[in-house]
């Protein structure tokens, strides 16, 4: 792989051991996925954040570059941790788990990476320019990007992002090359209308399922609506390998492009292996973390109600959009309705003691599928209308 002369000071050691550390990875990978060399990037987004996912072999690497006195070069955020920064105890969290968790964090503060805890950083200030190369792990965020802010990433990993954020490089491979972003099949929808996150989180589960790996071209999905399309890229993300989907008007010319079909039957199966379980006790919405506009309409369902006994809700996102709701008056409305806010994390990411017994209700395909088969919950598939409806009542 060819690198320049300040790459090769990199890789010596001219520029400190954090560097080369991190110079000495991103070259191994370079070679192994065929890079032709290393180019600069825009801006980082680092994965396996929580202590939950990395466990003590991650907290080790982490503070090992640290310790090495490593610092970002350009714009770099991270991932969910595994509990509310703040309301951890609230939580239920263990004491040995938040000390843990907190040294993470604090080594990626000791490396001048902003410690967003969201898995959706361009709503928190991560939204490169279009065309942008940069380094995202969060697979949900790296579809979104590739496909919607038409920014350029691999499905990076936690130690290659760290890498990245220290070097500002990346290998010029996969996405980052024009070549690699063009459809490979067709999806044609059969009368389904992509109008809720829940129904646009099962289309992209069933996409990623059927293909894998390749690009997606969904035909006549005329969405705008950005929490949709977020759902979207997170259901593909989830089932398969895919980094990206294209949305065309009509099919084009590439006749040895096969088409994939796509009709309620399918999206019905998928809501048939999620059935509405007896008893549920938790509403859990927020998988990606949630924007801003869908919080507001979450807020607007919940105004003079409140959940039934029995029942609780979770909303899930950034602190950074927290802090706006607290502004707005919304978080007031949803713990007056019974539910509660929930920042820096995920239960996808949480530790399962926290979750696993737990009968959730949500409308994320991504989170249906690591709550049952990571966590042991029993989980059903609704939309947001709908399940405020089903389990909160009039205020007397």
């Amino acid at each position: 792989m060819f690198l320049n002369r300040n790459q090769e000071l990199m890789l010596k050691g001219e520029f400190g051991p954090a560097v080369q550390k991190a110079m000495e990875l991103l070259v191994a990978l370079g070679d192994a996925i065929g890079a032709e060399k290393l180019i600069p990037i825009k801006s980082v987004h680092i994965s396996g954040i929580s202590y939950s996912t990395i466990g003590d072999a991650g907290l080790s690497f982490v503070e090992d570059f640290a310790s090495l006195g490593a610092r970002a070069t350009v714009l770099s955020t991270i991932n969910p941790a595994g509990m509310d920064l703040i309301r951890w105890r609230e939580m239920g969290v263990k004491e040995d788990f938040h000390s843990k968790q907190l040294r993470i964090i604090n080594s990626f503060k000791r490396m001048n990476i902003k410690t967003t805890c969201t898995c959706t950083p361009y709503l928190v200030g991560n939204k490169p320019e279009r065309g942008s190369h940069v380094s995202w792990a969060e697979s949900s965020a790296v579809v979104y990007g590739n496909s919607i802010l038409n920014i350029k990433t691999n499905r990076e990993s936690g130690p290659s992002t760290i890498a990245s954020a220290i070097t500002g490089l990346t290998p010029l491979a996969g996405y980052h090359l024009d070549e690699n972003r063009k459809p490979s099949v067709y999806v044609k929808l059969i009368g389904v209308k992509v109008a809720s996150n829940l129904i646009a989180s099962i289309l992209g589960y069933l996409i990623g399922r059927e293909m894998n790996r390749g690009i997606p071209a969904i035909i006549g999905l005329n969405v705008k609506n950005l929490s949709i399309l977020k759902s979207l890229s997170a259901g593909l993300a989830t089932s398969g390998g895919l980094a990206m989907f294209t949305l065309i008007e009509e099919k084009g010319n590439v006749q040895d492009a096969p088409t994939m079909k796509i009709d309620y039957n399918d999206i019905n199966h998928l809501l048939m292996d999620y059935p509405l379980i007896e008893k549920p006790d938790l509403i859990f919405f927020g998988c990606p973390h949630l924007s801003l506009p869908e919080i507001t309409y979450i807020v607007n369902l919940l105004r003079g109600r409140r959940l039934k006994k029995g029942m609780e809700m979770w909303l899930f996102t950034s602190r950074h959009v927290y802090s706006e709701c607290l502004r707005r008056g919304y978080v007031e409305v949803v713990y007056n309705a019974g539910g509660k806010f929930i920042c820096d994390t995920c239960p996808v990411v949480m530790p399962t003691y926290l979750i696993k017994g737990r009968k959730f209700i949500t409308n994320s395909s991504k989170a249906a599928f690591y709550l049952s088969s990571k966590h042991e919950a029993s989980v059903s598939l609704l939309d947001i209308k709908t399940c405020i409806k089903e389990f909160t009542e009039r205020k007397i």
